[in-house]
């Protein structure tokens, strides 16, 4: 069974949010792509939106309204007749 303490993970959370910054930053130098993030306020949607907002120029979506700075959209993408 692996066992983590709660430091060793935000470290790891760190070490993951670093190698992403990284590689998203090679991407976007050239300018700020759009991103259409479906979810946001789900269970990895926050941590996108924090390592994405950085690079991106982000539309987040969800079921529920999204208090945030980005732009915003309530969307239910399982009803097409939106």
């Amino acid at each position: 069974m692996f066992c983590q303490d709660a430091n060793s993970q935000d470290d790891n959370e760190d070490y993951h949010d670093s190698v992403l910054s990284v590689s998203l930053g090679k991407i976007a130098r050239e300018r700020k792509m759009k991103v259409l993030l479906l979810g946001a306020n789900g269970y990895m949607g926050p941590h996108l939106v924090k390592v994405l907002e950085k690079f991106y120029q982000l539309r987040i979506t969800d079921v529920m309204p999204i208090e945030s700075e980005h732009e915003t959209m309530v969307v239910d993408v399982t009803n097409l007749g939106q």
